[in-house]
């Protein structure tokens, strides 16, 4: 009994592990699309501005989540400077959050 607990224990553990370590289905060029699409359609008049602004965009895969969002002019991440940012789940590419960084 306990040994098949612990093969249970293990099984389960290994299938975990390479779920998380899983290769992302989305390519960063299909998550920053996917983002850019959301942002368009949720503030349609003011897009135009926050990709002149803020543009281009960078997305980074961490936790199974696409985050897209912006480097300054002087290349640097505008964290703190009002830069959009859009995150975007990559198991079933669905747009979780379209925030402004603070």
């Amino acid at each position: 009994m306990r040994v098949t607990f612990l093969s249970a224990l293990l099984l389960a553990a290994a299938i975990s592990q390479s779920a998380l370590s899983a290769e992302p289905r989305l390519t960063q060029e299909e998550a920053t699309r996917l983002a850019l699409s959301a942002l368009k359609a949720k503030y349609p008049d003011e897009y135009p501005y926050y990709a002149k602004k803020f543009g281009p965009f960078h997305a980074e895969f961490r936790g199974g989540v696409w985050h897209v969002y912006t480097y300054g002019p002087a290349g640097e991440l505008m964290a703190g400077g009002g830069g959009p940012a859009i995150e975007v789940r990559d198991r079933d590419p669905k747009v979780l959050k379209i925030y402004f960084s603070r």
